[in-house]
């Protein structure tokens, strides 16, 4: 299903250009969904950053993020908003941005794969609509990285989900590589 998008030749060939192949793994899969009338605006960067991290800026990305919307992306339904260029600025650079006003939001059909890297300041909108919007999102982040830590104790540990057998996959000391 899903997780065979990952594998995609397209999105693997992104990947092993940036990092190389076996230098970093996947740290995160799962949906997000954002509900109807949701007003929720989080604005943040993607592991393995923080966003009180005072400067997120780097040569070589530390983490790709990689959205395939499941509905439509549009200005009324919470489509992803982001900072042009944040991910060559400081903490303080990018906020005054987003203050300022410097925003854009990805509209795209459903099924668009979007890829940016993890530094790239961003949020949710606000849905404003009777309907869920929901994306799949990955993260592959370079291996000296540990995998991101699950916040509901319900969730399963990415490296637990991976089979043995498993064609794609394997785990190796707890990080999921690609094979």
């Amino acid at each position: 299903g899903y997780r065979q998008l990952l594998v995609h030749p397209y999105i693997i060939s992104i990947v092993e250009e940036l990092y190389g192949k076996n230098k970093c793994h996947l740290t995160s899969f799962s949906t997000n969904t954002i509900p109807a009338h949701a007003s929720d605006v989080y604005w943040h960067v993607d592991h393995p950053y923080k966003a009180e991290t005072r400067d997120t800026r780097h040569h070589v990305p530390l983490s790709l993020q990689i959205n395939i919307s499941l509905d439509e992306f549009t200005e009324n339904n919470g489509a992803t908003m982001f900072v042009p260029g944040s991910h060559r600025m400081t903490s303080e650079q990018r906020e005054r941005a987003q203050k300022a006003g410097n925003v854009k939001t990805f509209i795209c059909p459903t099924g668009t794969v979007l890829m940016y890297f993890g530094n790239l300041w961003h949020s949710a909108g606000e849905n404003k609509t009777d309907n869920l919007r929901s994306i799949l999102l990955a993260n592959f982040s370079k291996v000296q990285f540990e995998p991101l830590k699950m916040k509901n104790p319900r969730d399963i540990p990415i490296a637990e989900q991976i089979r043995e057998d498993d064609p794609d996959f394997k785990v190796v000391n707890g990080k999921v590589l690609l094979r």
